[in-house]
């Protein structure tokens, strides 16, 4: 997938957010968990806070999936499928806040990302061969809880969400 000597600079962001990964993805999360009490609360800026935080959580999903693989001799598939988790989960990632925020367009994000994510899934439970590491358990439960919030986001009627304030009125709302 990315050549060494074509995208150096993507690989090295991408080991270094590769490194911090669990430390930024907690922050992130925490932030957005603030912002959605805030909204259910009917407090100021929680739409910054749930913006903020699922574009930066985007973000370096997108970015640690440049991250070289600890093994050196890795083929085109096993970088794609290394990589599909973290490309999947940014695009889960920003069809959450489409949705949340009901901009046009969240539900067709939601639906490519909840497919990426369920591809990326079951590639990385068949292709494993070695036990499963204390990472590859984090990584399958983000993808789990990306997947499982998407597809709430998608089948739960919108004036449910709304009722709740998880999802915001606006004047555009897909039906």
């Amino acid at each position: 997938m990315i050549n060494k000597n074509q995208h150096p600079q993507f690989i090295k962001i991408g080991n270094w957010v590769s490194r911090r990964l669990i430390r930024l993805e907690t922050t992130f999360v925490f932030i957005f968990i603030i912002g959605m009490l805030f909204r259910v609360s009917m407090i100021a800026y929680s739409s910054m806070l749930i913006i903020l935080s699922l574009s930066l959580l985007s973000m370096i999903y997108y970015l640690s999936g440049f991250a070289e693989s600890n093994n050196g001799h890795t083929s085109t598939m096993d970088k794609l499928i290394n990589q599909l988790p973290s490309f999947g989960s940014s695009i889960g990632v920003i069809g959450i806040l489409f949705g949340i925020q009901s901009w046009p367009g969240g539900n067709n994000i939601i639906v490519v990302g909840s497919i990426v994510l369920i591809i990326a899934i079951i590639l990385q439970m068949s292709t494993k061969k070695q036990p499963k590491a204390k990472f590859d358990l984090r990584l399958l439960w983000r993808l789990i809880s990306i997947v499982l919030i998407t597809l709430i986001l998608n089948f739960v009627p919108k004036n449910e969400l709304i009722k709740y304030r998880v999802i915001q009125q606006g004047n555009y709302i897909e039906k």
